[in-house]
């Protein structure tokens, strides 16, 4: 999922480029989403909230970390001046991500309790009504982000404009929907909430079709005869 958001991100809101597309999946797409997961699995027996706070913190601090390391590796700017820089701006980032990552478990257990494996006495929800409020609970979270997200750049970009090397940018290749915002739209805040819309429902396509492609296959194989041969 991780991974189809950062597309997404790259090539309809021209967010993270496609140059570092590859880069930007790794480190957020697969390395942090397993420290985030393996954080949250150990702590959340004892308090599920703690555990998605911390996971979420982590996830974004060594987000920052690796990406000063690719940053020097890359010759964009010397560790030095990147590392301190980017760990303290995104520990403080950070706080807010794992602020809202419990929040959005809280909301989650609360209006779709069975996806933590809860069951609600005398409510059985079969899989269209679970799906249908998956994506009316994103889209209600999107749309409410909207209203308070900050027009200050993100934590790279300051980093970026205070060590001198944000000019090492380049230009998108086209423009679909960029910085959020759909085109042709007056109002901002209604083309952003617009961009929000179009996002969550293009993410839940691509997440549907995957994981329709996955169960289809994992029936082909669970339906494949197992030719059993004596030994010679």
């Amino acid at each position: 999922i991780m991974t189809a958001v950062i597309a997404l991100q790259a090539l309809i809101f021209q967010d993270g480029g496609l140059l570092a597309m590859g880069a930007n999946i790794f480190v957020m797409g697969i390395v942090t989403v397993w420290i985030g997961y393996f954080v949250y699995q150990a702590m959340a027996r004892f308090n599920r909230y703690a555990a998605a706070f911390i996971a979420g913190w982590l996830s974004v601090f060594v987000a920052a970390v690796m990406a000063s390391f690719l940053l020097a590796l890359s010759g964009t700017a010397s560790l030095g001046v990147v590392l301190a820089a980017m760990a303290t701006v995104h520990a403080f980032i950070g706080v807010g991500e794992g602020l809202i990552t419990a929040g959005a478990v809280a909301l989650v257990a609360a209006a779709l309790p069975e996806m933590y494996g809860r069951q609600v006495s005398g409510r059985k929800t079969d899989r269209g009504t679970f799906i249908a409020g998956g994506v009316i609970l994103a889209l209600a979270v999107g749309v409410m982000a909207v209203f308070f997200a900050s027009p200050s750049p993100d934590g790279l970009e300051r980093v970026a404009e205070d060590k001198g090397f944000l000019g090492a940018a380049q230009g998108p290749l086209y423009e679909l929907a960029p910085d959020y915002v759909v085109p042709g739209v007056t109002n901002e805040t209604l083309a952003a909430v617009l961009a929000v819309i179009l996002g969550t429902l293009l993410l839940f396509a691509v997440g549907y079709g995957i994981a329709r492609a996955l169960r289809r296959r994992s029936r082909r194989l669970a339906e494949t005869p197992v030719v059993v041969t004596d030994s010679p």
